[in-house]
């Protein structure tokens, strides 16, 4: 079975080391997918992939990173094999994570796994009234297992079939920038929201053909959660004085509106604005900037952060586990 691991702008340096985890807790193999990285990145990932022959590189060869959905889109494309396995690039293994899985898979279309360690239980369980499907939403109100995009194995002729019906793939949906038929499927059986993240309305069709998904958590991934948003932020090549840019900005412009960007800003602004969401946002930008600021340092022989706490009892512990971790894969 072989997962594919995408790597975004200004992180392989510091994800690539998890690679190692994988391999060691696993007998899996793994694609490395370079999405947007610069030349260099794309370079060490292909470096890592060579003496190694359970790992693969894959260049998109896109000038600027895809959104996420798009690039999965693109890798189901191009495998054939009888499952189609992929998973976020800031995940650890910490043991045979895969002995719990693959029972659970015997039973279901798809399985998911690794829930980031900024999210608390409750808060993976969308309520009845919300207006979206978020990335960290596992479960409906009503106890509906609605999957994921952390850690996902689907069986091959399920995705096929569901592919076929869903034009939007695994891409996001948003209202008002829907195709027509996925407009009228979501009506239909009563997900007409204002947003659903990545592989959502995939999944809603897996499950409208009779398909089983389940999730599985295990003890045996660390997922730090929003690590390759904040390390690959800090890490970008800056861009050009503001004034270069004027006569790209004013085209940037026209495209957003043509390509219906302004109306997604507009609606992840309306999201953003929501008490719970911003919550749920802002612990995950300051646990993943902790541990950016810590893999920094470790990296470069500064001395490490003191570590985060939030008075959190269920998070902070995963806190403390993900540095130690993190501190003995750089040793």
């Amino acid at each position: 079975m072989t997962f594919h691991i995408i790597y975004t702008p200004g992180t392989v340096r510091a994800l690539l080391p998890f690679v190692d985890s994988l391999l060691e807790w696993s007998d899996l193999s793994f694609r490395l997918v370079s999405n947007g990285c610069a030349a260099e990145e794309s370079a060490w990932l292909r470096a890592r992939c060579e003496d190694e022959r359970r790992l693969s590189f894959v260049d998109l060869k896109c000038r600027s990173m895809i959104e996420h959905g798009a690039v999965i889109d693109r890798l189901v494309a191009a495998d054939r094999s009888e499952f189609f396995g992929f998973m976020d690039s800031d995940i650890i293994a910490t043991g045979d994570f895969m002995s719990g899985i693959l029972p659970v898979l015997d039973q279901a279309s798809a399985v998911f796994s690794a829930w980031p360690i900024t999210i608390r239980g409750e808060e993976r369980v969308r309520p009845t009234d919300s207006i979206h499907t978020s990335g960290r939403h596992a479960w409906t109100a009503d106890g509906t297992c609605i999957g994921g995009t952390y850690f996902a194995i689907y069986r091959r002729e399920v995705l096929t079939r569901a592919l076929a019906a869903e034009p939007l793939g695994f891409r996001r949906a948003f209202d008002g920038l829907l195709p027509r038929s996925t407009q009228m499927f979501l009506r239909e059986i009563g997900e007409d929201r204002l947003f659903h993240d990545s592989a959502r309305a995939l999944h809603f069709r897996i499950i409208a053909q009779g398909g089983v998904l389940r999730v599985h958590d295990t003890s045996e991934l660390l997922h730090i959660g929003n690590f390759s948003a904040n390390i690959g932020y800090l890490n970008r090549n800056r861009p050009e004085r503001f004034w270069k840019r004027i006569p790209k900005k004013t085209l940037r412009s026209l495209c957003r509106h043509v390509n219906g960007d302004a109306h997604r800003e507009r609606i992840f602004q309306q999201l953003n604005d929501d008490p719970s969401q911003r919550r749920v946002i802002d612990r995950a930008w300051r646990i993943s900037g902790y541990f950016s600021s810590l893999a920094t340092a470790l990296a470069t022989g500064a001395e490490p952060p003191p570590i985060l706490q939030l008075g959190d009892a269920e998070i902070d512990p995963r806190i403390v586990q993900g540095a130690q971790i993190l501190e003995t894969l750089n040793r």
